[in-house]
């Protein structure tokens, strides 16, 4: 039963490595500094070494193509599964590292002898399944954090993996004494296998880089680089929406505008950078003290302008809110900043409304609160004023 020739592999096996290659080599001259990448080079590697080994196995003999290829296969699907943890900046798990030296040892406790292909088979069969497994519990985990082609491609791969790793095992089991290469319908599942992997491989990685680059930069665009909080332009949008949400719903929506007092005062006498660590210690209390009051899915905090903070609840009253500010006063007061030694003083003022029945857009709200926040200035600062 001839099912497919050695040279027609060969070729198939070449033409999916350099198509992998082409794509590392724009990767890595692109991104440079992506610690998944040499994961990516030493997995495409591994494969394409098991392949030529499994290949050349009347050249190489039965014992070293054994190894090689039973043992370069699953490392090369594993390092796939580091790659994919490095990518997504997950703890690379230490265990699964464990399968290839036990199927080594399983592979040597069995022997090379021919009547053992099956065995063998099985054994290589098993952990490349495990590990397909593990590939597919971790894009499943993390689906919600790496959409797009990049993930369907991976995820196809471990599908693919798992069916070519079963069929494998049901064509041993029908042919378990047949060790001719070009003979063995297993052995040409499993090539065929390792072809759709180095093809597919680097072009998910590809893609899902593509991905992850595309939701950083959209991160830079909408938050402030100093407090990471949302800036100016992305809060508005947001606001915007819940503004709309807070009216189809009939919730009530509350904005406080903030700023902090006589931050000038803290630039002239002790320099810009004391200034940016006054704007970062403010918005990282802030960021505590309001989130954990409130959950994150029910508030919006910026930084809108200079020293210029704002906050919007979904769901509390003006009133509410207040208690909120009048902790983080507190807070702020028992959590001083000190710059080379020396205590600085960050206090704010504050303006917080709360939409009304005929305010129809977000600038109106803002306009409100704006107000509100000029007559806490105008009152001496350090206080806040209640629409």
């Amino acid at each position: 039963m001839n099912w497919i020739d050695v040279p027609s592999l060969m070729l198939v096996t070449l033409f999916a490595s350099l198509v992998g290659m082409a794509i590392f080599s724009t990767l890595w001259h692109t991104f440079p500094r992506e610690k998944s990448f040499p994961l990516l080079a030493a997995s495409n590697l591994a494969c394409l070494t098991g392949i030529a080994t499994m290949l050349l196995r009347p050249v190489t003999g039965t014992p070293v193509s054994a190894i090689s290829g039973n043992l370069l296969l699953p490392c090369a699907f594993l390092l796939t599964v580091a790659a994919f943890r490095q990518l997504q900046n997950t703890r690379i798990a230490r265990w699964p590292w464990l399968l290839p030296p036990l199927l080594v040892t399983v592979m040597c406790v069995i022997g090379f002898e021919p009547e053992m292909l099956g065995l063998r088979g099985q054994c290589y069969s098993l952990v490349a399944m495990l590990i397909s497994v593990i590939l597919l519990a971790d894009c499943y985990r993390l689906r919600t954090r790496a959409r797009g082609l990049g993930m369907i491609l991976l995820v196809c791969m471990g599908i693919v993996e798992l069916w070519v790793n079963l069929i494998r095992i049901i064509l041993i089991e029908m042919y378990p004494q047949t060790s001719v290469l070009q003979q063995h319908p297993g052995t040409v599942v499993i090539y065929l296998g390792g072809v759709i992997y180095l093809f597919l491989q680097p072009l998910a990685f590809l893609l899902m880089y593509q991905q992850q680059l595309h939701q950083r930069l959209q991160y830079r665009a909408d938050h402030d680089g100093l407090t990471e909080l949302l800036n100016r332009h992305a809060f508005i949008r947001q606001a915007s929406n819940l503004l709309r949400q807070a009216q189809q719903q009939q919730q009530r929506l509350s904005l406080a505008l903030i700023d902090l007092d006589w931050f000038k005062r803290i630039n002239d006498s002790y320099g810009h950078q004391a200034g940016d660590a006054a704007l970062a210690h403010f918005a990282g209390l802030m960021t505590h003290e309001l989130h954990n009051a409130t959950g994150s899915q029910n508030i919006l905090l910026a930084r809108v302008g200079g020293e210029e903070f704002a906050a919007l609840w979904l769901g509390l009253s003006a009133k509410e809110a207040s208690l909120q500010m009048h902790r983080l006063r507190n807070v702020l007061a028992q959590h001083q900043l000190e710059w080379d030694g020396v205590p600085l003083t960050v206090t704010f003022s504050c303006g917080l409304a709360e939409l009304a029945a005929e305010q129809q857009t977000f600038d109106e709200l803002y306009s409100s609160a704006d107000h509100l926040l000029y007559h806490a200035k105008d009152n001496g600062r350090d206080c806040l004023s209640l629409g």
